[in-house]
């Protein structure tokens, strides 16, 4: 299930209190959760769940793993000398 949402603006797999699952996320914000009912290793109903006062009774955790940014001294198209250029592990 995890690659429905590879890529997709917003949309992250996620564990919502340890069971798998996905989540809409806007500016940080879990604004809807995608609870997925599991039976014999398929998905056999998703629960969404939109309503602030329930999402924040749950423990939403994202399950994608970060990519590690390494410079390359190589690359001609990096200008190390600016604190936001690609490659330097900055945000600008």
């Amino acid at each position: 299930m995890a690659a429905r949402f590879n890529g997709a603006r917003g949309a992250v797999p996620v564990t919502i209190d340890g069971d798998p699952g996905g989540a809409w996320i806007l500016a940080g914000v879990v604004k809807v959760a995608f609870a997925f009912h599991v039976e014999a290793g398929l998905v056999r109903e998703i629960e969404l769940i939109a309503d602030p006062d329930v999402l924040a009774t749950l423990d939403v955790t994202s399950t994608r793993k970060r990519r590690e940014v390494v410079p390359s001294d190589t690359d001609p198209q990096i200008d190390s000398s600016r604190s936001d250029a690609p490659g330097s592990g900055r945000l600008p």
